[in-house]
């Protein structure tokens, strides 16, 4: 990645100007949670009860966040990335914005998936322990 942002900077920069682009560290590794995790099972419930009869996206976010890895290698949890939107919202990107019924919908599709995670069908089993030295 690093390789293609210098490549395209590179590509940009004006005549007379000096452009570097550094890597300073902080570099965390891509997340993933599986496909078969009980979240993405529950998250998958919540979305079609609140939207009956809509297909559930299951989307890959490229990139990292690094609270997810500190999370799971810390507390032995993983983290579940769970979105209402539709792709035309534009969301993070210019012209973005939020239809106002998202609100209650989101609401309700959180409480269906807390519910879910805490005491349904896809009730999570307790986190494994930290695997890093992290104290509690």
């Amino acid at each position: 990645m690093l390789r293609v942002i210098r490549e395209h900077v590179s590509g940009v920069t004006p005549r007379g100007v000096r452009a570097t682009v550094e890597q300073t560290g902080g570099a965390v590794p891509a997340y993933r949670i599986p496909d078969d995790h009980p979240a993405i099972a529950a998250a998958t419930a919540a979305l079609e009860r609140v939207y009956p009869g809509k297909g559930v996206l299951h989307a890959v976010i490229a990139g990292t966040l690094p609270a997810a890895t500190l999370f799971e290698e810390a507390l032995g949890a993983k983290t579940l990335f769970f979105s209402f939107a539709y792709a035309d919202e534009r969301a993070h990107a210019p012209g973005e914005f939020l239809r106002l019924r998202r609100i209650p919908e989101g609401m309700r599709a959180w409480a269906v998936l807390l519910d879910a995670l805490a005491s349904g069908p896809h009730r999570l089993r307790p986190a494994t322990e930290p695997t890093s030295g992290v104290a509690r």
